[in-house]
């Protein structure tokens, strides 16, 4: 039941038919350092907008993929110890995270919202956001080529192209990304 395509990600050809021109971005995971840059220099080479993130076993093959263009790299062994430290020493963070982002029937949701031109919190400032969506929290927002502000001030305008940490009941979320 899964769409799926059969072929080898580093040949443009193949990339080409799993719809790279439309893709929203691409994971390149496969088993070889080597072959994940090669994917991403074809990626990039073929749609250079297209979020790439990769997968790395080596360190050192972290800033090869950085060059070949590469918008993230995930190293596993460094995520999985990071992962286990912050279990140690923040049981509850961790879990209240986990059950936030990974639990199928959870009420509240962690989530990342683009504020559209047409949104009905474009132009307000977040305490405003907030009430409109009935109680949502914005954890986050990142304003259109700026750094991400965490914990942000209730004053901050949320305008167009800004992006949003936000995390609230799906219902909250849904009013955030309703437009008029």
């Amino acid at each position: 039941g899964y769409l799926s395509l059969r072929g080898n990600a580093t040949a443009d050809e193949v990339l080409g038919e799993a719809g790279i021109q439309q893709a929203r971005g691409l994971v390149a995971a496969v088993g070889s350092d080597a072959d994940n840059i090669f994917i991403t220099l074809s990626a990039k080479g073929l749609r250079p907008d297209v979020q790439v993130v990769a997968r790395a076993y080596a360190e050192e093959s972290e800033s090869k993929l950085r060059r070949a263009g590469a918008d993230r790299v995930i190293l596993p062994l460094r995520l999985g110890g990071r992962r286990m430290a912050m279990i140690a020493l923040h049981p509850l963070v961790m879990d209240f995270v986990e059950t936030t982002i990974h639990s199928r029937d959870r009420d509240l949701v962690l989530e990342e919202i683009l504020v559209a031109p047409d949104s009905p919190i474009a132009g307000m400032n977040i305490k405003q956001g907030q009430e409109h969506s009935g109680g949502a929290s914005v954890l986050a927002v990142k304003k259109k080529g700026g750094p991400l502000l965490a914990n942000p001030p209730s004053e901050t305008l949320l305008e167009s192209g800004d992006e949003v940490v936000i995390m609230g009941t799906r219902q909250q979320l849904g009013v955030f990304e309703r437009t008029k």
